[in-house]
């Protein structure tokens, strides 16, 4: 389904629940005291922060919005709903509130101490988590806090009934570790995490993330993705060609096969090949052990990795995300990967390290 679609059915979905909803869900008591103990944890560590405001993004008729403003906390709320909005505007006209879209936020670069986004990424599918979490790393000032909460599994859910209306919307449930993953290439590291078993009215185990925003200093320059055990020349393929095996021995449906063509282009169009340059970098005589790793100020093109990531998955190939200051000697560099020699043992941490 294409997003604006995707968006039309979840901003419709809530358009018609928002009266419901609010009725249902009128306040933030429903909430588990460990959920509780992780909300306090993000006002803490926001109040101790940047002395900037926070969004609620996905705010829903506001209540963990008034939540948050008793907890002594600058907040505002955004919703994809208009809906929601208008209820949550009338039942906390103190508060301010308006329509905007997770990854299309209404602040400027570094305007807010902490975003809060309470089960608000479970109707955005793995692929759009990137461009998601790039716009709060934007909004967020180096140091600011961000707290995810969302349903522990795997894969999409069909919603046709919610709080009382028949709906039509996806609901996705996220690995704990694939968010981390995701949102540590995003310039975030996750300070504090919660996983409980579902309560009395929920189906699925439940997690909770409070991410920071690394600051300049900590921002590890490059990151790779890469096979996880070597081949038989003893190196670990990149994620591309990874991928490009898959192809290359048939293994693709024929949509898959389409898709990893149309994607192949963009990155084509968007990355400068190296060997263009200097034939001699990719060179087995010369350079047999030569790889590349993206800057992780190419955001652009970090944001179209997850189709390659799901792609491999889907076939059981195993990889890994590495981040490096210095992953080995300089062989090439343009604006958006460097190419290196890598050294026997790479100073990378693996994603999610503290």
């Amino acid at each position: 389904m294409h997003g604006d679609d995707r968006l039309a059915l979840v901003r419709s979905a809530y358009d018609v629940v928002a009266q419901s909803y609010a009725r249902l869900l009128p306040d933030a008591s429903f909430e588990a005291p460990e959920d509780r103990r992780m909300i306090e944890s993000f006002a803490a560590s926001v109040s101790g922060g940047p002395a900037l405001p926070v969004v609620d993004a996905g705010c829903g008729a506001g209540r963990m919005t008034r939540l948050l403003s008793t907890l002594g906390i600058d907040v505002a709320g955004i919703d994809l709903s208009a809906g929601m909005v208008d209820v949550a505007r009338r039942t906390y006209p103190d508060l301010s509130f308006e329509v905007a879209e997770l990854a299309d936020l209404p602040y400027s670069d570094m305007a807010l101490g902490g975003v809060f986004a309470w089960y608000s990424i479970i109707h955005s599918p793995p692929g759009d988590l990137p461009r998601v979490f790039a716009e709060f790393h934007r909004v967020l000032a180096p140091g600011g806090h961000a707290m995810f909460s969302f349903q522990v599994g795997d894969g999409p859910r069909q919603l046709s009934r919610a709080y009382g209306h028949d709906v039509s919307m996806e609901a996705h449930l996220f690995a704990p570790e694939a968010v981390i993953e995701q949102l540590t290439v995003a310039g975030f590291k996750v300070v504090a995490r919660m996983t409980r078993g579902p309560g009395p009215r929920e189906k699925s185990p439940q997690a909770v993330l409070l991410a920071q925003r690394r600051p300049a200093a900590e921002q590890p320059r490059y990151v790779r993705y890469q096979a996880r055990h070597p081949n038989g020349r003893g190196t670990y393929p990149g994620i591309f060609a990874l991928a490009n095996g898959l192809a290359d021995g048939g293994k693709l449906s024929k949509e898959d096969r389409a898709a990893w063509r149309q994607a192949n282009d963009r990155f084509d169009s968007a990355c400068p090949d190296p060997a263009t340059v200097d034939a001699s970098v990719y060179d087995r005589g010369i350079n047999p052990t030569a790889q590349s790793w993206f800057k992780t100020t190419a955001k652009h093109l970090l944001a179209d990795l997850p189709f390659y990531k799901e792609l491999l998955r889907r076939h059981g190939i195993e990889f890994h995300v590495l981040h490096s200051d210095d992953p080995g000697s300089l062989l090439y560099e343009d604006e958006v990967q460097i190419v290196v020699a890598p050294r026997l043992t790479v100073p990378a941490a693996p994603a999610g390290s503290p």
